[in-house]
């Protein structure tokens, strides 16, 4: 049970990766026509520039109460269907 706990929290984190990449690359894409490869496969400086832009350094807690409420909310649809193939088995 603990093990499939840890692979559907793996398998969240990605996700989300992949969902703040990708939403970077359609704003970038979105501005400009031409871009280095740094802008496009830097994925810890990407990551990294798209939680500091949603946290404001005037009102930090803001910005960190949305990440955490979306994780929170993410895992809950998560943790749904892992506990809904628990008890399909």
């Amino acid at each position: 049970m603990g093990l499939d706990l840890l692979v559907w929290i793996i398998l969240f984190s990605i996700f989300a990766g992949v969902v703040v990449v990708v939403h970077y690359w359609v704003g970038l894409f979105q501005e400009r026509d031409q871009y280095t490869r740094n802008e496009l496969l830097d994925f810890y400086t990407i990551i990294r520039g798209e939680i500091d832009r949603v946290i404001d350094p005037d009102e930090p807690m803001a910005g960190y109460l949305a990440i955490g409420l979306g994780v929170v909310s993410g895992f809950m649809l998560v943790s749904g269907l892992y506990f809904a193939t628990i008890h399909a088995r």
